[in-house]
Parts: structure tokens; sequence; C-alpha cells
């Protein structure tokens, strides 16, 4: 799975709707108190949302528990007459929740009887865009999630909408045309209908709904001789009003993750298996539509790690947590915990991070690391203690050392080799990677982002950063594999591998614009004053 984008408005220093979009590499870049921090503190406070059903949260904890003070330090200006707007867009490049047309074809073979066969919003699925619009409930002093609506293949397919934190959700909006709501056999119903009923544009999945819905009287007359009666119209513009369709949902619009979405559809036995099975089917696909995006991002986002601008620098009392925590990552205590328990289960972890310490073509810092099961107990019993921890080792040297006996600037980019050789499907979003570190060791962290073989699974990287170095180091990376001149240890970067989005302050406000990059390594825009004065000689 991937981030493709991030709206937000009304959040924090954002009052006017802006539109990052993200890539493998999104480097965040503006003057200090420009508004980039809100970018990562938007996705961590929708993670909180969906994991932990808060709107107004005091603290974020993927964020090492940062105090933000609530919804009313969130909303732009403090009012709380406005209203948040967060809007996420990915591709889920997987299913999404669980597979339904296995047993639509085992229905099929068992009942000798006609339901709806819908598409596998599932399998079908590539893109996903979800908005939230968060609010404040003046009656239950609260925030929650006033209207949620749920985009798939790049079109509108529903939209859920809530009263003041009450406990269920009204289905607001459903595209009925959306291709993922028409039934398999759409084309052979429509052939069926005469053509002053091809007018209505209905389709079998809307009419039964219709019939499941509390209150509306049934028609027991096919849906095709409804649709010939013109009982169900279908509006061009996709608004159609509808009944109510009910959903229980948690802080407003926020279904209920991880289960399928409960309704107030009528309830059948099997002595009717048309309906029974029809509300089965009808169950599922609304919870495709509003429940399976928001399992597939939160576990996403709870895959992700944020590392902040200070990092802790282990000495020998350290002890390894044996069970890592997410919001450990912050200040880096999680990536040592995980160093240093790779020895039990995977000491590649090790080998992998010391080679980017020592490797010539890497960060080349003259250093080894070492793990403390490495040493003969037998021939050393007074190192028994030691044995779960880490040392860097100068490599024409033997004497092992605590991280905290090594330069400040190792031990702060050690979170940042470490994350990048653990985390997969996920997102390492990271503030200030250059702080204590050498201008050549941030052209090296440059390469740390990019260089992955293509069939690879990577994770994506979201950095906020004043360091002019790493993008230099990319931007040549990518002249480079235009020109052919890769060193050859090196994997192509591709101008798509990055996003450069740029804050900038208008009367208070924080607006964004993305810099686009050429296939030449250099800028299709102008850059604000005060950026890459120096950048002719990296780049020539």
């Amino acid at each position: 799975m991937k981030l493709t984008k991030l709206v937000l408005e009304n959040f924090r220093s954002v009052r006017e709707r802006q539109e990052i979009d993200f890539a493998p590499v999104t480097l965040l870049l503006g003057p200090n108190s420009a508004g980039k921090t809100t970018i990562l503190i938007a996705l961590f406070y929708l993670q909180q949302i969906l994991d932990r059903e808060q709107c107004d949260p005091i603290y974020l904890e993927a964020m090492g528990n940062r105090r933000i003070d609530g919804f009313r330090s969130l909303v732009h200006n403090g009012d709380l007459n406005n209203v948040i707007t967060i809007g996420i867009g990915f591709d889920p490049e997987q299913t999404i929740g669980v597979e339904y047309k296995t047993y639509l074809e085992e229905l099929g073979d068992i009942f000798d009887i006609h339901f709806i066969k819908m598409k596998d919003i599932a399998d079908e699925t590539e893109k996903v865009y979800v908005e939230f619009k968060i609010a404040w409930s003046q009656l239950h002093r609260a925030a929650y999630i006033k209207n949620y609506a749920v985009s798939i293949n790049n079109e509108f397919i529903g939209e859920l909408s809530n009263d003041e934190y009450t406990k269920s959700s009204l289905v607001n909006r459903l595209n009925f045309t959306h291709p993922l709501l028409l039934p398999i056999d759409y084309n052979l119903w429509l052939e069926s209908i005469d053509k002053e009923g091809l007018d209505t544009i209905a389709s079998e999945f809307e009419i039964s709904l219709n019939d499941l819905i509390p209150g509306l009287e049934r028609n027991k007359s096919g849906a095709t001789e409804r649709v010939k009666t013109v009982d169900y119209i279908f509006e061009e513009d996709k608004e159609k009003p509808m009944f109510p369709v009910f959903l229980k949902t948690k802080i407003g619009a926020l279904p209920q993750l991880g289960r399928t979405v409960d309704t107030n559809l009528k309830v059948f036995d099997i002595s009717e298996p048309v309906e029974y099975f029809n509300r089965d089917i009808i169950t599922r696909v609304l919870t495709q539509v509003f429940t399976s995006p928001l399992d597939k991002l939160n576990n996403y986002l709870k895959a992700s790690v944020s590392i902040g601008p200070l990092r802790i620098i282990p000495d020998s009392s350290f002890t390894p947590n044996p069970y890592p925590e997410q919001n450990g990552w912050f200040d880096g205590t999680s990536a040592w915990d995980k160093l240093c328990l790779s020895q039990q289960n995977d000491s590649a972890l090790i080998k992998k991070v010391s080679d980017w310490f020592s490797n010539r073509d890497k960060l080349n810092t003259n250093y080894n690391i070492f793990s403390g099961g490495e040493f003969d107990i037998k021939t050393s019993p007074q190192l028994l203690g030691l044995k779960d921890n880490v040392y860097f080792c100068k490599i024409d040297s033997s004497q092992m050392l605590f991280p905290n006996q090594v330069g400040v600037g190792l031990t702060q980019i050690a979170p940042l080799i470490i994350a990048a050789n653990i985390v997969q499907d996920g997102l390492i979003a990271i503030e200030q990677p250059e702080l204590h570190i050498h201008p050549a060791l941030q052209l090296a962290v440059g390469d740390l982002f990019t260089q992955y073989p293509l069939d690879v699974k990577r994770p994506m990287f979201l950095v906020e950063t004043h360091s002019e170095h790493i993008l230099l180091r990319i931007l040549k990376r990518i002249r480079q594999t235009t020109d052919n001149e890769l060193p050859e240890s090196n994997y192509p970067v591709k101008p798509d591998f990055i996003s450069v989005i740029v804050f900038e302050d208008n009367n208070g406000s924080t607006v964004t614009r993305k810099i686009d990059i050429t296939d030449d390594g250099d800028f299709k825009q102008k850059w604000p004053k005060g950026f890459f004065e120096e950048r002719r000689g990296e780049l020539f």
C-alpha cells in the first residue's frame, strides 16, 4: 500500500484547502513555523481517530505522546465553529477487506434462486480517497466526525453523515451508478427492460436495498416490472434522495472498524431466502464501501513510525524493551530496542545497519556495528550482562564502544537507518534528520531514502527538513539515472520517486506548492528566496 495525497482545511495553520501529493520520498521544506510539522500531526491524528476513536486527544501516542491539547488547538485559529477537513488518498495494492466473490459462487451452486450478484469491491479497488469533516458538538462538548465520504477508483461512491454525535449515521449518499455498485449481470438486466425503463437508469442493487429499508412497503413484483412503472428514478447528477439507511457508528460518522457494518435494514430468516441473502450481500457491500478502506488505512498507519528531531543516546545501562512500541520510535528508543533484539531473531538487521555505517559508498563513518551476542562468554564471563547490547567499533580497532562513546551524529542517524531496514508496508515520518550530522553524511541520507531494489517492498519517507544536501543528492541521482552515469552499486532514481513540497505563510495561513523535478534533476518552478544558492556545485 502507498499513500498518494493528503488534503487539509481548517487544520492548525492551514486555513484554505491544501492538497499535498505524496511520493516514495516526500520532502517538506520551508521556513521555521511555516506548518511543515502539521502534515505529520495530521496523519497521526487520523490514526488516533481510527484506532482510538479520539477526535479530541490531548496527546498523540504515535508521536511519542506529543502534547497537542485537543480539538481546540487543532482547529484553525481555535474557532470551534470551524470544521476540520482531513482527506487521504492511497493505493491499496492488495484487496481492501475480505473478498466475497467465492461466497457468491457458493450460494449460486447451492441455491436455485435469484439474488443480486455484486462485483467484489475488495478485489477491484485500485485507488481510494477518504475524507473526514471533524466538527465540535456544542451539545456534547466534544469533537466528532460530521461527515465521512469515500471515493474508489477516482469516483465518488458513498457518504455518511452524523448530527451532533449520535450513535447511528445516515448513509447520506450512495452513487448507484458507480461501476462497483452495478451488479455483475447489470447489462443483461438492462436488456430485459424496455426502452422507457432505460431512461430511469436504475439498478437491481438499488431496488434490493430499498426492499430492506424499514417502513417501506415491499413491492412483490420483480425488479424489472418495478422499473417499468418508474417507481425508481435515478437523477443524472447522481444525487438521488435516498430512503433512510443507518449504520451504527462511533464518534459521529466513523464506522465500527474490523467488523461488518451494523445497519437498520430489515432482518429475514432463511424461509425467505432471496431477501435473506440479498441482505447479507448488501451488508457486505456497504462494509466494503465504508469500513474496509479505513481498516486498510488504520493498519498502514499503525505499521508506520514517527522519528522526532531529538533522539536518545544509549549507554551501558540501556535495556531493550522486549516489546517495542510505536510511540518509542519518536525519540529513537524503539529503534535501539529493535536492533538489540535482532540478535535473537534477525542477525541480518545488524549486518545491514553496520554496512550503512562502514561502507565507503554509503555513510563511510569508519565504524562497524557489533552485537554483544557475538562475544565468547566462556572466555570473557565479565561480558555476560552486556550480551544484549550493540557496540560501535572502528574498522582499524578492536575496542568496543557504547553508542554514547561515539559522536552524537552517529547515534542520531542510527534510528533512521534501522527504520529504513525494518519498515516495509508503512510510512517513516522524520523530523529534521540532518541535526548533528555532517553535510557529507546528509548527502548519504539522500541515498538512504532512495536506494531500494525495484522488486523489494519499501517504506514511504515523509521528511520535514531544512537540509539542502539531502535533496541535492537525490537530484544528482535522478540526473545520473537519466544520463546512465549511476555508480555501479546504485539503483535508479526517477523524478516521480520524490515529491518536494514548499511551505509558505500567506497572511497567517499556511499555503503549499509542489516543486516539480525534470529528468535532468533540476527544478521546473522557481524556488522561494534562500533555497539552493549553492546547488550548482552538487548538480554540476
